[in-house]
């Protein structure tokens, strides 16, 4: 099987199961297995996966499929352009939060500068 036929066999059965975001969620995971980059592995998309791969595959997708998240699975995530670690002893960072982090961030300035304690400026 190709990593092209496996994401859209994937893809299809996470639309079955409405896992949302089907075929990014089937990439994630393809690239995790993998251990590649979305770039590097849309740029050959007819590798032919080996029996280990294939094996690895399945027990992931499966875990994805009983609803363990993305991140866990793949035991990262990326957050305000840095990559953490996280399994399910942590929340796992959402998009939204970077709207927070940000308006923590606004608010730092404006307060620091209001007080007269020189404006803060990340490097």
């Amino acid at each position: 099987m190709t990593a092209r036929e496996w994401l859209r066999k994937y893809t299809s059965i996470f639309q079955q199961a409405c896992i949302g975001e089907e075929a990014e969620e089937a990439l994630a995971l393809l690239c995790h297995a993998l251990r590649l980059n979305k770039a590097a592995l849309l740029s050959q998309p007819e590798r032919m996966l080996t029996s280990g791969e294939l094996m690895l595959l399945e027990g992931i997708t499966e875990r994805r499929l009983r609803r363990e998240p993305t991140a866990y699975i793949a035991g990262q995530k990326e957050f305000y352009g840095l990559n953490f670690f996280v399994d399910p002893r942590v929340l796992i960072p959402r998009p939204e939060t970077e709207t927070l982090v940000e308006a923590a961030i606004e608010f730092h300035r404006s307060w620091a500068c209001a007080i007269g304690g020189g404006c803060w400026r990340p490097i």
